[in-house]
């Protein structure tokens, strides 16, 4: 790598008992950080997405759960995708823009402004960690800010066009994402979870969904431990093992 390549800066964050660390860097003196913003406002404005299956924390997927009509039947499982921004597809991300431009009626000329900052923007896949510089062959920047939009809009391109059709079967009662993790809530009478996870694993090469399945009834989805009843769902807090009540003064 070009040793002139502008340094991020990098922190190790403790993720999991079995995946100890996890490198965060620092992408906001990288060169193309304000393209990134840049570009986020205008998909933001031009090509806003619809955000079916989306959800913002836990306390709205504990109110979502409240409405489901609750049977014995039901089961709890996460589809969780793993290492979701390095293996979004950055080729495919072109042909999704492109329909969803002329679906929201944007001219030709700014789909094509927004296409050029798009390419120019995927290959600025570089960061400093450690005193060493790196670049990432494939997917969107880790800890970019345009990151978290593309592959938005590649996952509920993904969810629209193939993951509509086994979520609308019947047995399947709910789906919901936050960010790469995924929650569905099915009736084990109807739905075979084990061809579900097969599907969603035949919709994009690179992309890797993990199955996590309910054990004596209960499930840890985010910060929630989601439980059943013999007539509902109930919530706890759930803290990973990893988890200190540690806090870094502002000051």
């Amino acid at each position: 790598m070009n040793p002139q390549t502008p340094r991020i800066k990098g922190m190790i964050k403790i993720q999991k008992d079995d995946m100890p660390i996890r490198p965060i860097v620092d992408y906001s003196q990288a060169p193309a950080n304000q393209l990134a913003k840049k570009l986020n406002k205008i998909l933001e404005i031009f090509l806003p997405l619809p955000n079916m299956f989306n959800v913002m924390n836990s306390l709205q997927i504990m109110n979502e759960m409240s409405d489901i009509p609750f049977t014995p039947d039901l089961q709890l499982a996460s589809l969780d995708i793993a290492d979701m921004y390095s293996n979004i597809p950055t080729d495919d991300i072109e042909h999704i823009i492109r329909p969803i431009c002329t679906y929201q009626d944007v001219s030709t000329d700014l789909m094509l402004e927004i296409l050029a900052i798009t390419k120019i923007f995927l290959p600025q896949n570089y960061y400093g960690f450690i005193a060493t510089n790196y670049i990432q062959p494939k997917g969107l920047a880790m800890c970019s800010s345009s990151s978290s939009v593309l592959s938005e809009l590649y996952i509920q391109h993904m969810e629209h066009t193939k993951a509509i059709h086994t979520l609308t079967k019947p047995g399947t009662v709910a789906y919901f994402r936050y960010v790469e993790d995924n929650l569905l809530i099915y009736n084990k009478h109807l739905v075979d979870i084990e061809n579900i996870h097969s599907t969603f694993n035949s919709f994009c090469p690179s992309l890797k969904f993990t199955l996590e399945l309910e054990k004596d009834n209960k499930l840890n989805f985010l910060d929630l431990t989601l439980e059943k009843t013999n007539t509902c769902f109930s919530y706890n807090i759930y803290r990973k093992v990893t988890t200190i009540d540690t806090i870094i003064p502002m000051d």
